[in-house]
């Protein structure tokens, strides 16, 4: 939410397209010099990953330079994020969720009208280094 207010849109990259085939779901968040990334693959739900139980994989950088990787990050989901995660894949058909404050680039694709989109957006010359 908090980067969401700065710059609506911009700095939290959910696009399907851009993650493996095998991701489930995938998620950078942007923030000065601060990057936090969030994974995770069907093998990670199935907790297939050395003993885990069911998690996603987390990792964080710091003015480009890693601070946590993926593969020594396993952050174990709850019983009630795997339900939402659950919402969010449709596996619950008749719930939907509305994601608001944080909404990523690929929930704004897939539940605003994409002229509605095109209007609110603003024309800024582009800064050169």
């Amino acid at each position: 939410w908090y980067v969401n207010a700065h710059q609506l849109l911009r700095n939290i990259i959910d696009l399907r397209e851009e993650h493996e085939g095998v991701t489930v779901k995938a998620l950078t968040i942007t923030h000065e010099n601060l990057e936090w990334s969030f994974s995770f693959t069907q093998n990670c739900l199935d907790a297939q990953h050395g003993g885990h139980g069911p998690h996603y994989r987390f990792q964080m950088r710091i003015d480009g330079r890693p601070f946590h990787d993926f593969g020594n990050r396993h952050i174990l989901l709850s019983e009630f994020e795997i339900w939402l995660l659950a919402v969010e894949l449709g596996k619950h058909p008749k719930i939907k969720r509305l994601e608001v404050q944080g909404m990523g680039m690929q929930d704004a694709l897939d539940q605003i009208n994409p002229e509605i989109l095109l209007d609110s957006m603003q024309n800024r010359p582009i800064e050169l280094l």
